[in-house]
């Protein structure tokens, strides 16, 4: 997974720090890459998301399907460690809700163990993608802005929009990541944290 950014300091000397500092809105492109049986490509720049597929013969990318790629208006799927939905016990717990909303949609969860297998997953079938861990610079933020421009919602706990967040002083900053479609974000209320170590996530 990857994102891109206009360097804002000199190209004439080494980056620096101030690169870095910047809000996840400000970046003009980001993807990811996923290796199997065929190697595949997905891409935005702001326009939509594009899926590029590598011949395994010409080793080039073509443009598969020539279509913009949107999300499934799904709700049954939710991709997460099946160990977050175990560790409830409130009303306000992100594991609760979760689980609440399997229970509403009569749902499943799954996950591939890499946060890029699942998001690959998410945007054919649609659903949320939840993860309490997630790299704000190099995971979050460009997971955020292809899911948006897939036509989907990219929250973290508290309800904050990811593109909003910005990297300060800490560049390792993680935050909790909750994006999918927007039928299922709208069954998702997300409010500030309870005091209990757990963010306060509630099923409308």
């Amino acid at each position: 997974v990857f994102s891109v950014y206009k360097r804002r300091s000199s190209a004439s000397l080494p980056g620096r720090g101030i690169d870095l500092k910047q809000e996840a809105k400000d970046q003009v492109a980001a993807g990811y890459c996923c290796y199997s049986s065929a190697t595949t490509l997905h891409y935005t720049m702001g326009h939509g998301v594009h899926s590029f597929v590598l011949h395994p013969v010409a080793l080039q990318y073509f443009l598969q399907p020539a279509i913009r790629i949107v999300l499934p208006d799904n709700a049954s799927t939710i991709y997460c460690d099946r160990r977050m939905l175990l560790t409830g016990g409130g009303e306000s717990t992100l594991s609760d809700a979760l689980q609440r909303c399997l229970d509403k949609f009569r749902g499943s969860t799954f996950t591939s163990g890499c946060l890029v297998g699942d998001l690959h997953m998410l945007l054919q079938t649609g659903g949320l993608l939840v993860t309490e861990s997630a790299h704000l610079l190099c995971e979050a933020a460009p997971v955020a802005f292809v899911i948006e421009q897939a036509g989907g919602v990219a929250l973290d706990h508290t309800g904050r929009r990811i593109l909003e967040l910005a990297v300060e002083e800490d560049h390792n900053v993680q935050v909790s990541l909750v994006v999918g479609s927007r039928l299922a974000i709208t069954h998702l209320q997300l409010g500030t944290g309870t005091g209990n170590g757990h963010p306060k996530l509630q099923v409308e």
